[in-house]
């Protein structure tokens, strides 16, 4: 079969969880799919490093040439999609058309197999701008209703699809995101550890990992941090580690009003490579969030022998098992009592680092590709 593969992800500034998905995905095909032809579409030029033993993945640069400012304009660029793709896609006779991110051509040529992250924009407003809403609802709905196989990145998903969106069960498989497990690991060198803590000016500390934006709910982990401090005097401080997102004005205006401009540290968006080490250097990572799709910060942490909490709804009791804390995500109380209650136990500690790194490996790269290459096949 020859399999289209839409890039148009490449082309975002944040590269979160769907880039590090199709990445991870484009270069366990070009290794363990020896039968399947695939084409990877992208608009623009960018940095995609398969392996060097890559013979089944051609990479197609796809412009709209009647539209000058495809790339700058962002109404304009939405035509790429619709216009471009089915054209392309028929002229390369593709069999199956895949998309990371729930989005198809409303015309395409082929079969159809979307990966769904999560359908949070049906049901609460407060995490998405209006435009993102919008979008959503007119392409990611329509995705959903036409794709002929859909992919739930966990069991969480599948129910609100089922719940939301009215989809035959059937239609939906679940395939678990993965980590890189050549970055995310325990490290036995504390060389860059040291490194990267005298960087930021950091000794003991509290890691979030995440984009900013209110989904994420960073403004109750600083108010939890706030009781910390001043009711149960922890010396700790809470590093926020992810790109600015929208609406994250008012986190920056809270860590202002209580006077932690020095005990909350922001390192903005960095590396994937500084992310691990500062994940083996924190004492455990929260992760508030009020609603995942999977949510991959907990994963990698566990992967590298840290300890984590996350809310205890949507997708990321699924994902952490036994082996991570749960808190409900809107009590600043439980939030910062189970903090507590870890930081100041070192058995605890010891035991969720243990658990966590068991749990990581149920969730290898092999298993998510395979998965993945096998709802093509179904589609033949």
């Amino acid at each position: 079969m020859r399999i289209g593969i839409d890039g148009y992800i490449f082309g975002s500034k944040l590269k979160a969880g769907i880039f590090k998905s199709t990445v991870e995905i484009l270069k366990g095909l070009s290794v363990l799919d020896s039968e399947n032809k695939y084409t990877l579409y992208i608009r623009n030029a960018t940095e995609i490093k398969l392996p060097s033993t890559n013979k089944n993945i051609d990479i197609k640069y796809v412009l709209c040439p009647s539209f000058s400012m495809l790339n700058h304009d962002p109404f304009l660029l939405g035509l790429w999609l619709p216009i471009c793709m089915p054209i392309e896609l028929s002229l390369n006779k593709v069999d199956v058309y895949f998309s990371s991110h729930a989005i198809l051509p409303f015309r395409c040529p082929c079969k159809t197999v979307i990966t769904v992250p999560d359908v949070a924009y049906l049901f609460d407003k407060r995490y998405f701008s209006s435009g993102a809403r919008q979008a959503n609802n007119i392409m990611t709905s329509w995705a959903i209703h036409h794709a002929d196989k859909i992919i739930a990145i966990s069991e969480s998903t599948k129910r609100d699809l089922i719940q939301y969106c009215s989809i035959n069960p059937s239609k939906i498989s679940v395939v678990y995101r993965s980590y890189d497990s050549n970055r995310y690991r325990q490290l036995s060198d504390i060389s860059d550890i040291n490194t990267i803590k005298k960087t930021y000016g950091l000794q003991e500390y509290i890691l979030y990992v995440g984009t900013l934006e209110p989904r994420k709910n960073i403004i109750r982990l600083i108010k939890a941090y706030n009781v910390l401090k001043h009711s149960m005097h922890i010396n700790y401080k809470l590093v926020i580690c992810g790109a600015k997102g929208w609406m994250y004005n008012n986190i920056f205006k809270l860590v202002y009003e209580l006077g932690f401009v020095d005990d909350v540290i922001f390192t903005g968006y960095i590396s994937d490579d500084e992310i691990p080490i500062l994940m083996n250097g924190a004492c455990l990572l929260i992760y508030p969030s009020l609603y995942e799709g999977f949510g991959r910060p907990p994963l990698e942490a566990m992967a590298c022998g840290t300890p984590v909490i996350v809310s205890n709804i949507s997708s990321m009791p699924e994902v952490v098992g036994d082996a991570g804390a749960l808190v409900d995500p809107t009590d600043v109380d439980d939030i910062a009592n189970t903090i507590l209650a870890i930081l100041t136990n070192d058995k605890i500690r010891k035991e969720m680092a243990e658990k966590g790194l068991e749990r990581a490996k149920l969730f290898s790269t092999e298993k998510m590709i395979q998965n993945t290459i096998n709802i093509f096949n179904e589609l033949k």
